[in-house]
């Protein structure tokens, strides 16, 4: 290949690498990317935090991802890593080594034996089904953390392990940067994921998002209302992007406020979402990531906006309203049945009552909960069964 053509595949690694920042699970498909630009067989990044446990990661490229995910195997990494966090006693510098060589001098300076990193190299050639040359490197060296790239080469005589490696010392700079950088998004992906789940359960949409509106985290829910594009979407540079005017400026001014009104008693900022076709708009909150976490490497103005789409019903329990306000049954019938988007005319033929009945009805639960209209009706609903929303100030 041409140095024009080697130039252009290293400037396309360089820019993978540095897109995985606010993505910090995509790091395998940078090792995919990298193995091959590398010929060799698999690639693998550690990481280990000893203040956030729950940062420890082993990211294995494609080709080993299996092998890494067998209960076994994975033990042995944990093993591994022991020995592996090490490496940097011995290995002072960023830059390839041999893994025998930074082993040897690790059993030299420690009189430690490395039983469990045989195994693990032992168990990865028969899982590849050949025989392995390692190298590794150190990236950031850090009192309270510490990471490791690896290579593995399928033992060839016409591979010049240490030649190959020298060419890309290099690249070892952007790794590092980009993993250093990336950590405070892999804190809260890890710190949220166990929320979104639990949301996602509630068809709660949760989006988490920087200061350009970049997009950082979002759950499944957050994904389907923004694939409608009736009120935001997400723009090809993962940005939000608001679709409606009217939502551009409540999201605008909730932004504001969230960001710039610190000292108020409710941290978070209720607004209304309209949505195009004039349907029912969405309600969403929004809270600082602080006030959530409080976080180990500064704000970065960082927010978190929870949505709730009216037209998703499964959340629905009117009998929280009616214990709540003291509502009779038939308030409650007709009020549960607005709120999951039925007409008043619908009501009064689903119940076998007349429309005016049904308006005496809807006349006395409004008054009782304190609403005016139906969107404030499904908020109250929604906000009892989810109780998300801050204090009850007017939007």
């Amino acid at each position: 290949m041409t140095n024009n053509g080697n130039n252009k595949k290293t400037d396309a690694l360089i820019v993978q690498i540095y897109d995985v920042i606010t993505d910090p699970e995509g790091w395998p498909r940078v090792l995919d990317r990298f193995a091959e630009y590398m010929g060799a067989e698999s690639a693998c990044l550690f990481y280990s935090d000893a203040v956030l446990n729950e940062l420890e990661s082993v990211w294995p490229s494609s080709r080993i991802s299996e092998f890494v995910r067998q209960k076994a195997n994975y033990e042995l990494f944990a093993s591994g890593i022991k020995i592996y966090r090490q490496i940097p006693k011995v290995v002072t510098e960023r830059g390839w080594v041999t893994q025998n060589t930074a082993v040897t001098q690790y059993r030299q300076k420690s009189d430690a034996e490395s039983h469990d990193f045989s195994l693990l190299t032992s168990s990865l050639e028969s899982y590849m089904g050949q025989s392995m040359d390692y190298a590794m490197s150190p990236l950031n060296f850090r009192p309270n953390y510490f990471d490791l790239l690896t290579l593995q080469y399928a033992r060839k005589p016409e591979i010049k392990l240490e030649e190959r490696l020298a060419e890309c010392n290099h690249l070892l700079l952007h790794f590092a940067r980009a993993l250093d950088l990336s950590r405070p998004f892999l804190l809260l992906e890890r710190r949220f994921r166990t929320v979104f789940d639990v949301l996602d359960k509630l068809e709660l949409g949760v989006v988490i998002f920087g200061e350009n509106l970049d997009v950082l985290l979002k759950n499944k829910s957050a994904d389907r209302i923004l694939e409608r594009s009736d009120s935001l979407r997400l723009a090809e540079d993962r940005s939000l992007q608001p679709v409606h005017e009217a939502a551009r400026k409540n999201l605008a001014q909730g932004i504001y406020e969230t960001r710039v009104r610190r000292g108020e008693q409710s941290r978070s900022r209720r607004l209304l979402l309209p949505r195009l076709n004039d349907a029912e708009p969405y309600f969403a909150d929004l809270s600082r990531v602080e006030d959530f976490y409080p976080h180990p490497f500064g704000s970065g103005g960082a927010l978190v906006m929870m949505l709730v789409d009216p037209d998703e019903t499964s959340t629905l329990d009117f009998s929280h309203v009616q214990a709540m306000y003291g509502l009779t049954p038939k308030e409650a019938e007709v009020g549960e049945l607005l709120a999951r988007g039925y007409s008043a005319a619908e009501v009064a033929e689903q119940l076998n009552v007349s429309p005016n009945t049904v308006g005496t009805h809807k006349r006395s639960l409004y008054s009782k909960a304190g609403v005016h209209t139906r969107v404030e009706l499904v908020r109250l609903a929604h906000n009892i069964n989810i109780p998300i929303f801050g204090s009850p100030s007017e939007d």
